[in-house]
């Protein structure tokens, strides 16, 4: 039963991890994810993922370092490889390889059998994230595809009865969100909505 949860969880989270870099998380959740990171650095790792499963609801701002602490607790825990390997990929996207805790991440990754030891950091490699490489682009053009949505101008999140749909309030009709906006959501953590017309 507690795979299925935490597969669903990961499902639903996935496609709306938002992250925050420089404020905006409510002060319960970060006292929460203080406590969590405490057990993990403890070894409390059931204790841990107790703790971080009530943190993942959709639309919920979150740190980021909470895709690298609950993948390591899922990993030492020891039931759900793939959930680990999910969350420690989703640090290593939201964070690049010049993340805090890249080499941990990519020895646990290693260890799960997710990377071959050819696949280590090449410090010749463009090391800036994927975020970062779409604001260069932004240069270039006045929107960008819509993080929150993914370009679907669409949010659909779960229900008692189903899904709840509603339209995304960060992007225009196309799914394309204004580099402007899209430059201060990365940099500082603050979502614009986008005015409509």
């Amino acid at each position: 039963m507690g795979r299925y949860i935490i597969l669903y969880l990961i499902s639903v989270v996935s496609s709306q991890f938002l992250i925050a870099k420089g404020g905006g998380v409510e002060p319960a959740v970060l006292s929460s994810f203080e406590i969590g990171k405490q057990q993990v650095e403890s070894g409390a790792y059931d204790a841990a993922i107790e703790t971080f499963r009530h943190l993942l609801t959709p639309q919920k701002l979150l740190p980021d370092e909470l895709a690298f602490y609950f993948g390591k607790s899922l990993y030492h825990e020891g039931n759900h490889k793939h959930v680990a390997i999910d969350f420690l990929k989703k640090y290593l996207i939201l964070r690049g390889d010049t993340a805090r805790y890249y080499d941990e991440t990519m020895t646990m990754l290693k260890a799960m059998g997710e990377y071959k030891e050819k696949q280590t950091k090449d410090k010749s490699k463009d090391t800036r994230t994927s975020a970062q490489k779409q604001l260069d682009k932004c240069k270039e053009n006045t929107h960008t595809v819509c993080p929150i949505c993914n370009g679907k101008n669409t949010l659909v999140s779960p229900t008692a009865f189903g899904s709840s749909f509603r339209e995304c309030n960060y992007c225009d009709e196309r799914g394309l969100m204004p580099c402007n906006n899209y430059s201060k959501y990365i940099n500082e953590g603050v979502l614009l909505e986008y005015k409509k017309q």
